[in-house]
C-alpha cells in the first residue's frame, strides 16, 4: 500500500480517511510519518519496520494470552529469540492489564467516569470468564521500528465506533514508562449487540490490541461512580483533580491546594497501610494525578507578569520534571527515595501557591 495525504492506494483500490500521513508499505515491510487517522484520536508516530501479525482468542485473559502465545510459536520461520520475546512481552501485557496488572484499576476508572455514558463496571466484570470460547480477542503485532508511540484520544469515535479515552500512559502520566496505553469503549449499538471495549497497548517493538464484550450496566457501580464525584473530597487521593464545578481560575487554585493537602498525606499512608503492596501500587495512579496538576498551573501563570511569570514557570517544569522522575523509585517502592522526591515536590506546591497569595494581596 501507499499513503499519500488522507488517502491510501493499496490492491483493493483506494480509500479516503481523515489523516495525514506519507509512506509505503509493501509486503509487511514499510516506512510511514505523520499523523495518524484523527478519528482514532491524535496519534503522533514515525516507524520503519518489518512486521509480522498472530492473533488469538479465548472465553478469559488467560485462554486468549495462552492462545496468542501457542499461535505466535508456530508462526513460520520464527527463531527462538523471537519466540522468546514474544513470551516476555504477552508476560508484561498480562502484567499491565491483566487480572492483577498494574494498570486495570485506571482502565476500569477510565471507562466509568470518562466514557460517553458511565460503563458501570467493576474490576471483576472488565475480568470475568466469558460463555464463548472466542469472546476476548488479540491482535499482536510485531515490529522492528516504533510500535505504538504516544497517543492522545479525548473521547473522540473511532471509525469502527469505539470512544478512546485518555491518553497514551507514557504522555497522561508524564513519566517514562515502558508502554503506552489507550482504553477503547463502545456502547450497545442501535442495532443489538454488546457493549464493547478495546485496549490498544504499546510495548516497544510490540503492539497488542485487545477486545472484548462486557455485560449489561452494573447499577451499583454507575451510581458508586456517579457518588463518588460528590463524596471523593473526603479521600486523600480524590482530592485531586476536584472542584470542576467552580469557575475557571478558582477550580485550578482549589485542586492545586487539595493535591498539595493530598501528597504531604502520603508518607503516613505509605507506612501505614494494612496492604502495602497495593498502596505503591495506588501511588503509580496518584503521580498521574499529581502530574496534572502542572497543566493547572500553566493555567494560572496566564495572568501573571514580567519575573513573576517567568520565575513560575521555570518553577512548572522543575516541578514536573521532578513528579517524572519520581515514578522509578515508586515502582521500586523505594520509601526513602520516593521521600527525597517528596521534600522536593512539596516545596514546588507551596512555593507556587506564595506566586497565588501574591496574585490577591
Amino acid at each position: 500500500s501507499i499513503s499519500l495525504g488522507p488517502f491510501t492506494i493499496c490492491d483493493t483500490g483506494l480509500s479516503v480517511a481523515p489523516k495525514f500521513e506519507i509512506g509505503v508499505e509493501v509486503a509487511g515491510c514499510g516506512a510511514r510519518v505523520g499523523v495518524g487517522d484523527v478519528r482514532d484520536g491524535i496519534s503522533l508516530f514515525a516507524s520503519a519496520s518489518a512486521s509480522f501479525q498472530v492473533f488469538g482468542k479465548g472465553s478469559n485473559w488467560k485462554n486468549m494470552l495462552q492462545n496468542l502465545r501457542t499461535n505466535a510459536h508456530h508462526l513460520p520461520d520464527i527463531s527462538s529469540s523471537m519466540k522468546s520475546l514474544i513470551d516476555d512481552a504477552i508476560h508484561t501485557t498480562d502484567k499491565v492489564v491483566g487480572p492483577s496488572g498494574q494498570e486495570t484499576a485506571e482502565v476500569v476508572r477510565l471507562l466509568n467516569e470518562e466514557a460517553p455514558e458511565s460503563a458501570g463496571i467493576t474490576k471483576s466484570d472488565l475480568l470475568k470468564d466469558h460463555s464463548s470460547s472466542s469472546a476476548m480477542e488479540v491482535m499482536m503485532k510485531a515490529s522492528s521500528g516504533i510500535g505504538i508511540s504516544a497517543k492522545v484520544c479525548p473521547g473522540w469515535k473511532d471509525a469502527d465506533g469505539f470512544h478512546n479515552l485518555g491518553g497514551g500512559a507514557s504522555l497522561d502520566m508524564g513519566v517514562e514508562l515502558s508502554f503506552d496505553l489507550v482504553v477503547g469503549y463502545r456502547p450497545r449499538p442501535p442495532g443489538g449487540g454488546p457493549r464493547m471495549v478495546r485496549l490498544l497497548l504499546g510495548l516497544c517493538n510490540f503492539f497488542f490490541q485487545i477486545t472484548f464484550p462486557i455485560g449489561c450496566r452494573n447499577v451499583v457501580a454507575a451510581a458508586s461512580a456517579f457518588l463518588w464525584s460528590f463524596f471523593a473530597p473526603k479521600s486523600a487521593r480524590a482530592d485531586v483533580g476536584e472542584g470542576d464545578s467552580l469557575p475557571a481560575g478558582a477550580r485550578q487554585e482549589d485542586r492545586i491546594r487539595k493535591g498539595l493537602d493530598a501528597w504531604k498525606k502520603l508518607p503516613e499512608k505509605l507506612q501505614t497501610a494494612e496492604d502495602k503492596d497495593k498502596e505503591w501500587d495506588d501511588t503509580i495512579g496518584f503521580l498521574r494525578r499529581i502530574y496534572g496538576l502542572n497543566e493547572d498551573m500553566k493555567y494560572l501563570t496566564r495572568g501573571f507578569r514580567g519575573d513573576k511569570k517567568t520565575n513560575a514557570e521555570a518553577l512548572i517544569e522543575k516541578f514536573r520534571k521532578q513528579v517524572k522522575a519520581s515514578d522509578k523509585p515508586v515502582k521500586a517502592k523505594d520509601f526513602d527515595k520516593v521521600m527525597e522526591f517528596h521534600k522536593e515536590i512539596t516545596g514546588y506546591l507551596e512555593e507556587f501557591q506564595t506566586y497565588l497569595l501574591d496574585a490577591t494581596e
